[in-house]
């Protein structure tokens, strides 16, 4: 897992901390390069290289804001309205890497 906020990581988080959860995906065709060349990596390479090949250098990651409260986290990033429910988030980024840009 990556991270790239600073701050002390073995502080337990305490009521009035905010902080944000990032899950993402990045497709970077380069990463297949540092995988074992084992029989089972070179197969997983071969299957998955036409879904690598069209959806190389793209990236998405969703983004939810939390501020811990005495009673527990509460989101803090917008919520989707009731018509929406199963639509991408609104705040869903499609990033570009440093080579696209």
């Amino acid at each position: 897992m990556d991270v790239h906020d600073v701050g002390d990581y073995k502080r337990p988080l305490e009521p009035g901390m905010a902080f944000t959860i990032e899950p993402g995906i990045y497709v970077r065709e380069a990463a297949l390069e540092n995988l074992p060349p084992t029989p089972e990596n070179k197969a997983f390479i071969e299957k998955i290289k036409p879904a690598v090949q069209k959806y190389k250098n793209l990236g998405v990651r969703l983004e939810d804001s939390f501020l811990l409260t005495e009673s527990g986290p509460k989101r803090l990033s917008a919520r989707r309205a009731a018509h929406d429910r199963g639509a991408p988030r609104p705040f869903l980024k499609r990033e570009r890497t440093p080579a696209q840009q």
